[in-house]
Protein backbone atom coordinates (compact mmCIF):
# COMPACT_ATOMS: atom_id res chain seq x y z
CA UNK A 1 0.00 0.00 0.00
CA UNK A 2 2.96 2.24 -0.15
CA UNK A 3 2.83 5.64 -2.09
CA UNK A 4 -0.92 5.49 -2.91
CA UNK A 5 -1.93 8.51 -1.14
CA UNK A 6 -4.80 6.91 0.73
CA UNK A 7 -5.90 9.57 2.46
CA UNK A 8 -7.89 9.97 5.90
CA UNK A 9 -10.30 8.01 4.27
CA UNK A 10 -8.42 4.80 3.79
CA UNK A 11 -5.79 5.38 6.36
CA UNK A 12 -9.32 5.24 8.48
CA UNK A 13 -10.61 1.67 6.79
CA UNK A 14 -6.83 0.09 7.31
CA UNK A 15 -6.49 1.52 11.15
CA UNK A 16 -10.11 0.24 11.90
CA UNK A 17 -10.27 -3.26 10.45
CA UNK A 18 -10.43 -6.13 12.21
CA UNK A 19 -8.60 -8.27 10.15
CA UNK A 20 -5.44 -6.01 10.81
CA UNK A 21 -4.57 -7.83 13.93
CA UNK A 22 -3.82 -10.90 11.62
CA UNK A 23 -0.94 -9.13 9.49
CA UNK A 24 2.77 -9.84 9.71
CA UNK A 25 4.22 -6.46 7.95
CA UNK A 26 1.96 -3.39 6.38
CA UNK A 27 3.86 -1.02 3.97
CA UNK A 28 2.29 2.70 4.41
CA UNK A 29 5.35 4.26 3.33
CA UNK A 30 4.88 7.47 1.22
CA UNK A 31 1.05 8.03 1.70
CA UNK A 32 1.59 11.68 3.37
CA UNK A 33 -0.05 10.59 5.88
CA UNK A 34 1.04 13.22 8.59
CA UNK A 35 -0.64 14.68 11.77
CA UNK A 36 -3.51 16.43 10.30
CA UNK A 37 -4.75 13.02 8.86
CA UNK A 38 -3.86 11.25 11.88
CA UNK A 39 -6.05 12.80 14.08
CA UNK A 40 -9.24 11.86 11.95
CA UNK A 41 -8.22 8.50 11.80
CA UNK A 42 -10.05 7.31 15.91
CA UNK A 43 -7.80 4.23 15.73
CA UNK A 44 -4.44 5.34 14.45
CA UNK A 45 -2.91 3.48 17.75
CA UNK A 46 -4.00 -0.16 16.32
CA UNK A 47 -1.55 -0.32 13.71
CA UNK A 48 0.81 -0.82 16.35
CA UNK A 49 -1.10 -4.69 15.99
CA UNK A 50 1.38 -5.10 12.76
CA UNK A 51 4.54 -6.89 13.82
CA UNK A 52 6.28 -5.17 10.89
CA UNK A 53 5.58 -1.53 9.85
CA UNK A 54 6.61 0.91 8.13
CA UNK A 55 5.46 4.42 8.42
CA UNK A 56 8.20 5.84 6.98
CA UNK A 57 8.39 9.21 3.99
CA UNK A 58 4.80 10.09 5.71
CA UNK A 59 5.42 13.71 6.90
CA UNK A 60 5.05 12.76 10.42
CA UNK A 61 6.69 14.65 13.66
CA UNK A 62 6.57 14.57 17.28
CA UNK A 63 2.72 15.17 17.12
CA UNK A 64 1.98 12.29 14.90
CA UNK A 65 4.01 10.00 16.82
CA UNK A 66 1.87 11.32 19.94
CA UNK A 67 -1.33 10.41 18.39
CA UNK A 68 -0.34 7.03 17.51
CA UNK A 69 1.43 5.95 20.80
CA UNK A 70 -0.46 7.30 23.19
CA UNK A 71 -4.30 7.08 21.85
CA UNK A 72 -3.98 2.99 22.46
CA UNK A 73 -5.99 -0.16 23.58
CA UNK A 74 -5.40 -1.18 27.12
CA UNK A 75 -2.39 -3.13 27.59
CA UNK A 76 -3.65 -6.11 28.42
CA UNK A 77 -5.85 -6.49 25.64
CA UNK A 78 -4.54 -9.65 24.13
CA UNK A 79 -2.68 -8.39 20.60
CA UNK A 80 -2.80 -4.55 21.48
CA UNK A 81 0.75 -3.64 20.63
CA UNK A 82 2.61 -6.42 18.86
CA UNK A 83 5.03 -3.75 16.41
CA UNK A 84 8.80 -5.31 16.50
CA UNK A 85 10.12 -3.59 13.19
CA UNK A 86 9.29 -0.27 12.91
CA UNK A 87 10.14 2.46 10.23
CA UNK A 88 9.56 6.00 10.50
CA UNK A 89 12.61 6.64 8.55
CA UNK A 90 12.11 10.03 6.67
CA UNK A 91 9.96 11.67 8.83
CA UNK A 92 10.66 15.03 10.01
CA UNK A 93 10.92 13.75 14.14
CA UNK A 94 13.80 15.87 14.93
CA UNK A 95 15.22 15.46 18.76
CA UNK A 96 11.39 15.76 20.12
CA UNK A 97 10.22 13.06 18.10
CA UNK A 98 13.76 10.89 19.37
CA UNK A 99 12.14 12.03 22.75
CA UNK A 100 8.34 10.67 22.19
CA UNK A 101 10.33 7.18 21.08
CA UNK A 102 12.55 6.81 24.34
CA UNK A 103 9.68 7.94 26.44
CA UNK A 104 6.92 5.64 25.27
CA UNK A 105 6.96 2.05 27.26
CA UNK A 106 4.49 0.59 24.53
CA UNK A 107 7.62 -0.28 22.60
CA UNK A 108 9.40 -2.17 24.79
CA UNK A 109 9.02 -5.37 22.72
CA UNK A 110 10.78 -3.24 19.70
CA UNK A 111 13.50 -5.51 18.00
CA UNK A 112 14.18 -3.11 15.13
CA UNK A 113 13.27 1.03 15.04
CA UNK A 114 14.97 2.92 11.72
CA UNK A 115 14.73 6.38 12.04
CA UNK A 116 17.30 7.69 9.27
CA UNK A 117 17.05 11.06 7.66
CA UNK A 118 14.89 12.44 10.59
CA UNK A 119 16.77 15.51 11.49
CA UNK A 120 17.36 13.54 14.74
CA UNK A 121 20.33 15.28 16.57
CA UNK A 122 22.89 14.50 19.60
CA UNK A 123 20.05 15.30 21.87
CA UNK A 124 17.72 12.92 20.74
CA UNK A 125 20.17 10.18 20.10
CA UNK A 126 21.35 10.24 24.08
CA UNK A 127 17.55 10.37 24.79
CA UNK A 128 17.13 7.00 22.64
CA UNK A 129 20.31 5.36 24.35
CA UNK A 130 19.30 6.22 27.69
CA UNK A 131 15.34 4.78 27.55
CA UNK A 132 14.28 2.21 30.02
CA UNK A 133 11.45 1.40 26.77
CA UNK A 134 13.85 0.40 24.15
CA UNK A 135 15.63 -2.18 25.67
CA UNK A 136 15.18 -5.27 23.54
CA UNK A 137 16.21 -3.26 20.22
CA UNK A 138 19.07 -5.41 18.49
CA UNK A 139 19.11 -3.10 15.52
CA UNK A 140 18.86 0.92 15.55
CA UNK A 141 19.19 2.98 11.95
CA UNK A 142 20.19 6.38 12.91
CA UNK A 143 22.12 7.21 9.18
CA UNK A 144 21.95 10.43 7.77
CA UNK A 145 20.87 12.48 10.55
CA UNK A 146 23.05 15.54 12.34
CA UNK A 147 24.48 12.88 14.77
CA UNK A 148 28.07 13.49 16.17
CA UNK A 149 30.30 11.59 18.77
CA UNK A 150 28.46 13.38 21.38
CA UNK A 151 24.96 11.88 20.80
CA UNK A 152 26.75 8.51 20.31
CA UNK A 153 28.81 8.02 23.03
CA UNK A 154 26.09 7.52 25.53
CA UNK A 155 25.40 4.47 23.48
CA UNK A 156 28.31 2.86 25.14
CA UNK A 157 28.11 4.07 28.40
CA UNK A 158 24.28 3.61 29.33
CA UNK A 159 22.99 0.68 30.91
CA UNK A 160 20.25 0.37 28.66
CA UNK A 161 20.56 -0.76 25.24
CA UNK A 162 21.65 -4.08 26.14
CA UNK A 163 20.22 -6.07 23.42
CA UNK A 164 21.25 -3.75 20.86
CA UNK A 165 23.65 -5.60 18.35
CA UNK A 166 23.82 -3.22 14.89
CA UNK A 167 23.65 0.57 15.17
CA UNK A 168 23.78 2.54 11.87
CA UNK A 169 25.22 5.70 12.29
CA UNK A 170 25.91 8.88 10.19
CA UNK A 171 28.81 8.45 8.01
CA UNK A 172 30.19 11.93 8.31
CA UNK A 173 30.51 13.36 11.91
CA UNK A 174 31.20 10.02 13.62
CA UNK A 175 34.86 9.49 14.52
CA UNK A 176 36.91 6.27 13.66
CA UNK A 177 37.44 5.61 17.36
CA UNK A 178 34.25 5.80 18.16
CA UNK A 179 33.64 3.11 15.84
CA UNK A 180 36.11 1.03 16.74
CA UNK A 181 34.45 1.46 20.62
CA UNK A 182 31.22 0.09 19.36
CA UNK A 183 32.67 -2.45 17.89
CA UNK A 184 34.13 -3.44 20.94
CA UNK A 185 30.87 -3.50 22.89
CA UNK A 186 29.67 -5.87 19.85
CA UNK A 187 27.48 -3.28 18.63
CA UNK A 188 28.19 -3.06 14.83
CA UNK A 189 28.52 0.42 13.55
CA UNK A 190 28.06 1.17 9.58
Amino acid sequence: LSNNRLGPTGAEAIAGSERLSSLHKLGLAGNEIGVARLHTISRAHDLLRVPVLDLSNNSLGPGGLQVILTKTTPLNEPGAVRVADLNLSQNELGNEGARVLAGCPLLAHLKVLRLSNCGIGDDGARALAESPHLNNLTMLDLGFNPISNAGLWPFLRTAQMRSLRRLVTPVIGVSHALRRHLQMRNISPR
